[in-house]
């Protein structure tokens, strides 16, 4: 049995990742532009989810500067100096 909701779905991100090659002025074939999003949307290497900030992997990333390089004098600094997610929050507000 087909899920006709999971189905829609998908096809509609096809159509929308299609809209956007066209809009780019990209020639792409809706076969490679299936392959293109499939790229772009696959979990482990793909985009992240509504272009989500990855906060624990910048945290991990600022400790091991700490560590491996000495900055900071060795403890890493708060994520919050350097990025505001606030903006990001806004702009999901106005979307959903």
């Amino acid at each position: 049995m087909v899920d006709m909701a999971a189905k829609k779905e998908l096809t509609d991100k096809v159509e929308r990742m299609l809209a956007g090659v066209r809009a780019a002025g990209l020639k792409l074939t809706p076969q490679l532009a299936a392959q293109a999003y499939a790229v772009a949307t696959d979990p482990v290497e793909g985009m992240a989810k509504d272009a989500k900030f990855d906060m624990e992997g910048f945290k991990n990333t600022l400790k091991l500067r700490a560590e491996i390089e000495g900055q900071w004098g060795g403890k890493p600094p708060s994520p919050e100096k350097y990025i505001d997610l606030s903006y990001y929050d806004r702009a999901m507000a106005d979307i959903r």
